[in-house]
């Protein structure tokens, strides 16, 4: 194209540096279209479902957590992640904005100190079983009161909830049995009375199971044998009795097996460390009511780097302890101290002579 005017190049210097010119101006406007097609883009992300947004705005209200400013998107305040998901219609496909996780700390705290209610209560609202599209609950630490909500098993997408170190009281809903996507369940450090549910059975995504230091009754129910993906079981700090029920010993991929400090009665079950359970690394049933031999099995225990049953005072025999003496996390040295112990029990000692049966 021709140019003309002032602009008209008058040398090979000037029309070099003119062409330069025209270079840096073409990579401008691809920068501009750029940037314009992708805040246009930016226009046509869906809005949060309405369900989604409604829930949010009554926990902002609730809870007052610091940064959830009212009027602005809950997808944008602090703790708060949102995601795009295709959902199916009676006659077509649609796309919406949902809430994918939420994770706040020291919110009733934070909200004593500026509501001005004469009677409230930090609790879990029933409406977050609402949140359909949600995947992590971390609400750990906030100092919530009350029961934990029975809806809250009405979220099928969940896959990580952590309850713990709240102040809830009241039982476990049935309900979270229903979350067949959850991977981890943390209710530890509450004040949660009644039994641990049955229909926990059903979980089978569930990797952590941590319901220590509450006040949980009864007996441990035999279906948590069913939950084959299982890698810590921490019941520990409870109220618990009867006896540990065998069908544990199915637990294959099981790490931690933490039960100290209840009222657990009977020996312990001889397949509980059997060939299937070669996994163990942490085993502590110190201060029950336990009875009986050690199992041979706990000899066989390479991973082993904590075990103890330590205040059983009516167990039988020789007992082995591993007592984690480099530190919870030194798992190297813990375990290399504990091969070495079970070398120096009689109890160990008897491995090499005993029957595939014994073992």
């Amino acid at each position: 194209r021709e140019w003309c005017g002032d602009c008209t190049p008058r040398d090979s210097k000037t029309r070099k540096m003119s062409g330069m010119r025209r270079s840096q101006i073409h990579h401008t406007v691809v920068l501009f279209c750029c940037l314009a097609a992708a805040h246009a883009q930016d226009q046509k992300k869906p809005a949060l479902k309405e369900t989604d947004a409604a829930v949010m705005k009554e926990l902002a209200q609730s809870w007052l957590p610091e940064g959830w400013v009212k009027g602005e998107d809950p997808c944008d305040w602090p703790g708060v992640v949102c995601t795009t998901v295709t959902e199916s219609g009676v006659l077509s496909k649609s796309v919406a904005t949902v809430v994918k996780s939420i994770s706040l700390r020291g919110v009733c705290e934070h909200a004593a100190a500026i509501q001005t209610k004469d009677h409230w209560t930090c609790d879990l609202p029933s409406s977050l079983g609402k949140l359909s599209g949600l995947e992590f609950l971390y609400l750990n630490g906030n100092g919530f009161q009350g029961t934990i909500p029975s809806q809250l098993g009405n979220i099928k997408t969940l896959k990580a909830l952590y309850l713990n170190s709240n102040e809830l009281w009241g039982s476990i809903p049935d309900s979270l049995g229903k979350l067949s996507a959850l991977e981890k369940l943390h209710l530890q450090g509450n004040k949660l009375t009644g039994d641990i549910p049955a229909s926990f059975g059903s979980l089978a995504a569930l990797h952590e199971l941590q319901l220590q230091n509450n006040e949980l009754q009864g007996s441990i129910p035999a279906e948590l044998g069913q939950l084959k993906s299982l890698v810590q079981l921490d019941l520990s700090s409870n109220d618990l009795e009867g006896r540990i029920p065998p069908s544990l010993s199915a637990l294959a991929d099981l790490h931690a097996l933490l039960l100290q400090d209840n009222m657990l009665q009977g020996g312990i079950p001889e397949d509980l460390f059997g060939a299937s359970m070669r996994q163990l690394s942490r085993v502590d049933l110190s201060s029950n009511l336990l009875t009986g031999h050690v199992p041979l099995g706990v000899c066989r225990l390479d991973h082993l780097a904590l075990f103890s049953v330590e205040g059983n005072s009516e167990m039988e025999g020789e007992r082995l302890l591993c007592d984690s003496r480099h530190g919870r996390h030194a798992d190297e040295e813990n375990r290399a101290h504990c091969q070495q112990q079970m070398r120096s029990v009689l109890l160990c000692g008897r491995l090499h002579g005993a029957s595939a049966a014994e073992l």
